[in-house]
């Protein structure tokens, strides 16, 4: 785990990002170890789109979110 909190020294917890390809906002709610058998200990993302009514929570890899995804604000 510590790995992880290494990896994410530059993703906030609540800091906005935007998808480069869709310019869309999403919020970081933080970095968590995947628990899936073949990728156990793979830094993963979890975020929500940065909208009052979102109830959605999606999870990416760590280096993809990294590249599909810039901070704003």
């Amino acid at each position: 785990m510590n790995d992880i909190v290494e990896r994410n020294d530059e993703l906030m917890a609540g800091h906005k990002y935007l998808n480069k390809k869709t310019g869309n906002a999403y919020r970081v709610i933080g970095v968590a170890a995947d628990a899936t058998n073949t990728r156990e200990g793979n830094a993963v993302v979890i975020y929500e789109r940065f909208a009052i009514e979102s109830i959605e929570l999606f999870v990416r890899d760590l280096d993809e979110f990294k590249m599909k995804f810039t901070r704003c604000c």
